[in-house]
C-alpha cells in the first residue's frame, strides 16, 4: 500500500512543482504598492510552501513520538525519524531562499533582531539536533529520550509561526488585494505550490520510511545471525 501512495504522491509531486512555478513566476501578479523589489516578491509562493509542509513533518514527529511512548513501537519511532529528516530538508528550502528576498527587498541577507526570522532558526536548530541524536542512538532507551525532545522542541514550532503576529516584526505577513484577501492569481499560484510542496513532502517521507524500514530489517537479520 505505501509503495502505492509512494508513486501517487511522487507522480503528483512532479506534475505539480513544474506548474507551480509557472504559476508563481508568471501568472501570479507583480505587487509594486509596498515593495521595493516586486520580482523578488514572486519568492513567497515556494518559501511559504516549504515552511508549510516542514512544518507538517514536525507535526507528524511530534505525533509520532507521542506515540512511541506509549506503545514502545518501533515502526512508529521511524516514521519519527523519516518525518524530521524530511521537515528539516524542507525548511531549510525555506531559510534558504528567504534571505535572497531579503537581500532584494531590505538590501540585507538577514536581521538578527527580527523576532520571525531567529524564531526560524531556533526551530531549524532544534530539529537539526534531533537528527543529529538520531544518528547515535542506540537503544530503546535512547529512542524514549529522543521522543520526549522531539515533544519540548515541538513548541518551537507554534512560536514560529505566530512571531510576526506577537512581536514588532518586519517579516511580511500573508499578500493581500485591496479588498483584504487573497486575490484570485495569487490564491492559485499559492494553492498550486502548496499542494506541489505537501506532494513532494509525501513522497520523501515514504521513501525515507522505506530506507529506515530497510535498514531495520538488516539489522534484525544481523542479530538472529549473530545468535
Amino acid at each position: 500500500m505505501w509503495k502505492k501512495i509512494n508513486n501517487a504522491s511522487t507522480l503528483v509531486a512532479l506534475v505539480t512543482i513544474p506548474i507551480a512555478l509557472y504559476f508563481g513566476f508568471q501568472y501570479a501578479p507583480l505587487f509594486e504598492e509596498g515593495f521595493s523589489a516586486p520580482y523578488a516578491q514572486k519568492i513567497f509562493y515556494f518559501h511559504v510552501s516549504a515552511a508549510i509542509s516542514g512544518y507538517v513533518g514536525f507535526f507528524i514527529v511530534l505525533l509520532s513520538s507521542i506515540a512511541f511512548l506509549k506503545k514502545r513501537d518501533p515502526n512508529i519511532d521511524r516514521w519519527a525519524v523519516s518525518a524530521a529528516e524530511v521537515g528539516v530538508v524542507l525548511l531549510s528550502i525555506t531559510i534558504l531562499i528567504g534571505p535572497l528576498w531579503a537581500k532584494a527587498e531590505w538590501g540585507v541577507f538577514w536581521r538578527l533582531h527580527d523576532p520571525k526570522l531567529m524564531s526560524a532558526l531556533v526551530l531549524w536548530l532544534v530539529y537539526i539536533g534531533y537528527v543529529v541524536l538520531r544518528r547515535n542512538i542506540g537503544g530503546e532507551r535512547e529512542a524514549r529520550l529522543a521522543a520526549v525532545y522531539a515533544i519540548l522542541g515541538f513548541t518551537t514550532v507554534p512560536i514560529s509561526f505566530v512571531a510576526q503576529r506577537i512581536w514588532r516584526s518586519l517579516h511580511p505577513t500573508v499578500i493581500v488585494s485591496k479588498s483584504g484577501g487573497m486575490g484570485p492569481k495569487v490564491a492559485t499560484a499559492f494553492g498550486f505550490s502548496v499542494i506541489a510542496f505537501l506532494s513532494l513532502f509525501a513522497a520523501l517521507l515514504i521513501w525515507r520510511k522505506r530506507i529506515e524500514d530497510s535498514k531495520f530489517e538488516i539489522k534484525m537479520i544481523k542479530e538472529d545471525l549473530e545468535v
